[in-house]
């Protein structure tokens, strides 16, 4: 599980349904809550289906084509000006463009952009870190081509969204998962900012993000982060503000990205599985088990199907198991634990 102040997407790495194709659009909405922008409009169906999803990260699909999608990290080729010129995952697609497995990206920009402005995750080193520093870069430097106090499509992290949007497109006309920014909240007033985004701000700021993705990957199924590690007053603080931006946007996300244990009825301090999914609106859940000093051995695919059926009612729809491939992996999931064999996510 994420700690405070770290990242479950704090250590980089190398590394369904077909949706709606359409060609790339260039908008975006800008100002404080953003006009509606019909690119960014609509919802993706669920990647998966109604059936459970298993995944792994950076896997090769052909030795795990049992899995249902294969994760890898996407953002680390942001410069310190906040500038991307170069799609280093232009290969990964082209090689699951011929799988089976729907692609999944940690994307990761915000937190790259704070590493190569001498922003480490706090669970990592600093302050400064980007759990004390990186609001001020958010707002600042950044920000400086939209209005002040406003997030606009103008912001240099949208703007490098979009870029990696419309080059994921270009390589891939299908869906990918985008697994937006983990610990997204540290940037709020929940966190130790010397200048924190307001809750809508941070709200606005996700929005346009998704405007960007899905102005420029049509197909893109946008998930939202939540860190365990909150309460459950800036839970819904946090998900009111993303959900209320969302809407004054005309766009919307499809899912809630979270750390987690399968053998766990809670998904954070004090919030069930249920509701974590009802405070996002009802969105469904994708779980992994986190990464680097955070990571936790895992608890998902050892389970039974009673326990894993459990979690669905909840609202937890997939589980990527980020840990050490387990010696067991293979067979659970094609026995006991294979999608057919569990209940369905569709209710």
């Amino acid at each position: 599980m994420a700690g405070r102040g770290g990242s479950s997407g704090g250590v980089s790495g190398t590394g369904g349904r077909t949706g709606s194709g359409g060609a790339p659009g260039t908008g975006g909405a800008t100002g404080a809550g953003g006009s509606t922008a019909a690119c960014g409009g609509g919802s993706a169906p669920n990647p998966f289906g109604c059936s459970f999803g298993w995944g792994v990260n950076g896997g090769n699909p052909s030795t795990f084509s049992y899995v249902q999608f294969i994760s890898n990290w996407a953002g680390y080729e942001i410069a310190a000006n906040g500038t991307i010129s170069s799609f280093s995952n232009a290969s990964w697609l082209k090689t699951m463009s011929s799988a089976t497995q729907v692609p999944a990206y940690y994307a990761y920009i915000i937190g790259y952009y704070g590493h190569v402005n001498g922003l480490p995750d706090g669970n990592q080193g600093g302050p400064p870190n980007l759990t004390t520093g990186m609001g001020a870069l958010l707002l600042g430097t950044a920000n400086a081509a939209c209005p002040q106090g406003t997030i606009c499509a103008n912001n240099l992290i949208v703007k490098a969204y979009a870029y990696y949007a419309a080059q994921t497109y270009a390589a891939y006309k299908k869906p990918v998962i985008w697994l937006l920014e983990g610990d997204f909240i540290q940037y709020s007033p929940e966190g130790a900012q010397t200048q924190p985004l307001s809750y809508a701000q941070l709200g606005d700021l996700a929005a346009q993000i998704t405007i960007a993705i899905k102005c420029n990957d049509p197909p893109a199924v946008v998930a939202i982060n939540y860190s365990s590690w909150i309460s459950t007053a800036e839970r819904d603080s946090y998900f009111g503000g993303i959900n209320a931006a969302m809407s004054a946007a005309g766009t919307s996300y499809e899912m809630v990205w979270t750390s987690g244990k399968g053998n766990s009825a809670n998904a954070g301090t004090g919030t069930t599985w249920a509701a974590l999914s009802a405070a996002a609106g009802g969105k469904p859940i994708l779980v992994d088990e986190s990464f680097g000093l955070s990571a936790a051995g895992d608890s998902w695919a050892n389970q039974t199907a009673a326990t894993i059926n459990a979690r669905i009612a909840g609202g937890v729809v997939a589980a990527n198991i980020t840990t050490d491939t387990p010696s067991y992996l293979q067979s659970n999931l094609t026995s006991t634990l294979a999608p057919s064999a569990l209940t369905t996510t569709c209710f």
